[in-house]
């Protein structure tokens, strides 16, 4: 299975904790068109209070050994495909 391993586990987390980032890019664009994290836009406010689990993960990929990125890519793609 993909999340068995290290590897296939910081995919997944990846693509999770990187929407935080998204969510970063979003929230402008979304005050620009009138929405605010009390109206429209909560979601993405919610999602980018606590930076603090991004910064954890990266440090938790630089200290992994033997890391497989093609492992870690079809995990990856296995969370997208399921958000889809």
């Amino acid at each position: 299975m993909l999340f068995d391993d290290q590897s296939g586990l910081l995919g997944a987390v990846n693509v999770l904790e990187g929407s935080t980032l998204g969510a970063r890019v979003l929230i402008s664009r979304a005050t620009a068109l009138g929405m605010i994290d009390g109206f429209g836009a909560r979601h993405l406010a919610v999602m980018m209070r606590d930076m603090s689990c991004w910064q954890t993960f990266l440090r938790q990929l630089d200290d992994v050994e033997d890391f497989d990125i093609e492992c870690a890519a079809q995990a990856a793609n296995a969370v997208f495909d399921f958000a889809l």
